[in-house]
């Protein structure tokens, strides 16, 4: 490929890149999206779109939502089950403005391929896929990719290449940190009953993990996503063989093992590392911004980050307008994206990060689990903190620790 140039260069496409693309669309800027894979391709993930993702999809695109509603290859979860390591069980249906709703469960491979289709209707943007990043850097008037398909250069560089990002190594001198990364491992079974009628998700709190826990995720055809994580340096601090791990709650944990007794896997274990929101970090500077896993978006307690990432998707393609219009590229300038991004999403990783201190006292844990278990008020109070991520801070209020305690 000879040498190009773009108005805007998005490194990855995940849903942070293919929601920054497809916002885009319509501005006129010559924009390229590369990724070192191709489509269909598959992400160790949990699998789960919560209620943030899904309203998501109605502000990246209109067409995209419907396409989403039409989409089979999803279930819908109209809540959240909570187990502790005593059995204490309480669960948190999900409710928007005060209405039922519902997420879903949908696998990675399928939901990144709607997101890409919808991409492709635009054909003036262009994909280049198997396409691989192997040197970055910028000047005062281009920012310059080195890849395996050759040289090209543009006004702007979007970093959506994911926790192992080559844009936030190359050009912030970014490493990861165990500290403020998840391990996670996922691994798909078939015959797996037992979910919910309203096919709740579901999130084991066991002392063999914390702070960390393992989920199943019910998907369609009587198929489950289940998988743990944990903070990378506690695992490595404790020893810990997740592997095996997994392996062994589900054969012999008394709410689990009955369950899988007939269960099958569908694949072998798929591990991956996630950057987490456990402080603020710069996310930009001179030609370039970084989104979603490659600015280490994903909440710290709960491990979700693709709404996130579809936000910052958003934002993105808002701050490059902005970009444009002022023929602003520079650090100062997008120190701008920087305070968005925080201040549409710092609270929700405030409160994660409190609540991370909690997982790590199992007895503390469990108290908790227990009292909510037994408090329907209390629980409802919970539903309507979740139904919307800006009410989370209510978590720590003085009235949340009284319903507790009282």
């Amino acid at each position: 490929m000879a040498e190009q140039i773009y108005d805007v260069l998005i490194i990855g496409a995940g849903p942070a890149g293919l929601t920054c693309a497809i916002k885009l669309a319509e501005s006129g800027l010559h924009i390229a999206i590369i990724d070192q894979s191709s489509f269909p391709k598959d992400k160790t993930c949990g699998d789960g779109l919560s209620l943030d993702s899904i309203n998501q999809l109605p502000m990246v695109s209109a067409t995209l939502n419907e396409s989403f509603e039409r989409f089979e290859h999803k279930i819908p979860s109209y809540g959240i089950k909570v187990t502790s390591d005593k059995g204490d069980v309480f669960t948190i249906p999900h409710y928007y403005k005060g209405v039922k709703k519902c997420g879903y469960v949908c696998k990675r491979i399928d939901f990144d391929k709607l997101l890409f289709e919808e991409l492709k209707r635009h054909s003036h943007i262009q994909f280049i896929p198997d396409c691989k990043v192997l040197d970055a850097k910028v000047t005062d008037d281009l920012a310059e990719i080195t890849t395996t398909k050759g040289m090209m250069n543009a006004k702007i560089i979007v970093g959506s290449d994911g926790a192992n990002s080559v844009i936030a190594r190359k050009l912030h001198n970014r490493k990861l940190d165990k500290d403020s990364s998840i391990i996670g491992l996922r691994r798909y079974y078939k015959e797996v009953y037992g979910f919910h009628e309203d096919h709740y998700i579901e999130m084991y709190f066991f002392k063999e993990l914390l702070p960390g826990y393992l989920w199943i995720f019910p998907l369609p055809n009587n198929q489950a996503n289940v998988g743990l994580g944990i903070i990378s340096s506690i695992a490595s601090k404790k020893k810990i063989n997740l592997k095996e791990t997994l392996d062994n709650l589900l054969k012999t944990h008394p709410v689990l093992k009955d369950r899988f007794q007939n269960a099958q896997p569908l694949e072998t274990v798929k591990g991956a590392l996630l950057p987490v929101a456990m402080k603020k970090q710069k996310i930009s500077g001179t030609r370039y911004i970084l989104t979603g896993d490659a600015a280490g978006l994903t909440d710290p307690l709960s491990g979700e980050g693709i709404a996130n990432a579809m936000r910052s998707g958003r934002v993105a393609a808002e701050h490059l307008l902005n970009c444009f219009r002022h023929d602003n590229f520079t650090e100062t300038f997008n120190e701008q994206y920087d305070k968005e991004i925080y201040r549409r999403m710092w609270n929700e990783f405030r409160v994660s990060k409190l609540f991370l201190r909690v997982f790590h006292n199992p007895r503390l844990l469990n108290f908790l689990i227990n009292k909510i278990s037994k408090k329907p008020e209390l629980q409802t109070f919970i539903i309507e903190c979740v139904a919307n991520p800006n009410q989370l801070k209510k978590l720590i209020s003085i009235r949340f620790i009284w319903k507790i305690l009282c």
